[in-house]
């Protein structure tokens, strides 16, 4: 328990301690995560409590590992299964629909619209109704959103890995080209540029207005999983370690023995908090500031997807 930390003098104003632990709990426990398994489970979790408020099977017909997770609202989320099914939850009513029998790889937000990103097309959605769809005719593997109205989309061909930078009118503006492999995980950075993660082991910070890679890190491992922590970019892959690359001073600091099996997922959660989901079938809650787990909670299965739930 962190109150053991703190001591109290008879000098010391009450209101200040209470103010100082409030602020404590707040910053570094006080947070909801939803996560997905390899099991095809969806949980809420409240980490405050270390508990799970909602646990559910994405669909009880497709109990396949959950790939990715995106929040609509207080209560709605979408999830995607490995097989590529997408289901709708509600958390209130509790009830679970198909929104999707399609090849889905991942679904990201734009203000009041959402973009589903197939293996061969991009489709834009309201919260009622599908308004654009737009055939690619290549395979796709990453997705976020972007500055203006804009998001990226990663590119997998035979001979090509480019990302490509999309308007909501599902207009293609340019592509970026210079990764070797696979690229896994895509990630606005809060200065606005993007960062890429790939299988040739490296993350690129990439100026999507003038389409320039402006820095390249040489990463330890295939990048699988990336967030950010101050000036820090946290990545994950096949290592059982978390990897913090600094963007400012290009140092480079290793969680050493942060998981027990591969990393799947990164989420920032606030001032040098983030968390990482494992196949070791834990969450580890992290302040990056001083590289020291604050919480573990233990999973029913190994972790597939991992997101902050925000309200909305």
């Amino acid at each position: 328990m962190f109150f053991a930390d703190v001591e109290f003098s008879r000098q010391t104003d009450s209101s200040e301690c209470y103010n100082w632990l409030r602020h404590k709990i707040s910053r570094r426990h006080r947070f909801i995560l939803a996560s997905g398994n390899d099991k095809g489970q969806v949980h809420i979790w409240n980490t405050m409590r270390n508990e799970h408020q909602y646990k559910t099977y994405s669909h009880q017909s497709y109990r396949h590992p959950i790939t990715g997770i995106t929040q609509l609202s207080n209560d709605k989320f979408l999830t995607i299964t490995e097989n590529q099914y997408t289901t709708q939850i509600d958390t209130t009513s509790k009830t679970i629909s198909i929104f999707q029998e399609k090849d889905v790889v991942e679904i990201i937000t734009i203000g009041e619209h959402f973009v589903v990103v197939s293996s061969q097309s991009i489709e834009l959605h309201n919260k009622t109704k599908k308004l654009l769809e737009k055939n690619l005719g290549y395979s796709q593997t990453a997705a976020c959103a972007l500055q203006h109205d804009t998001f990226a989309v990663s590119e997998r061909t035979y001979n090509s890995n480019k990302i490509n930078i999309f308007s909501l009118k599902l207009d293609k503006i340019r592509s970026l080209d210079a990764h070797k492999d696979k690229v896994h995980c895509l990630l606005l950075l809060r200065n606005g540029k993007l960062a890429s993660g790939s299988e040739d082991r490296t993350i690129r910070i990439w100026d999507t207005d003038l389409g320039t890679c402006l820095q390249t890190i040489r990463a330890l491992d295939y990048v699988r999983c990336m967030c950010q922590s101050g000036s820090f970019i946290a990545a994950g892959g096949l290592r059982h370690e978390i990897i913090l690359y600094d963007t400012l001073s290009k140092a480079r600091v290793i969680l050493m023995g942060a998981h027990d099996e591969p990393v799947n997922a990164l989420v920032e959660l606030g001032e040098s908090i983030i968390a990482s989901g494992s196949e070791d079938k834990k969450i580890k809650i992290w302040d990056t500031s001083t590289r020291e787990v604050d919480k573990v909670i233990e999973e029913e299965g190994s972790i597939t997807a991992l997101i902050k739930v925000e309200t909305l």
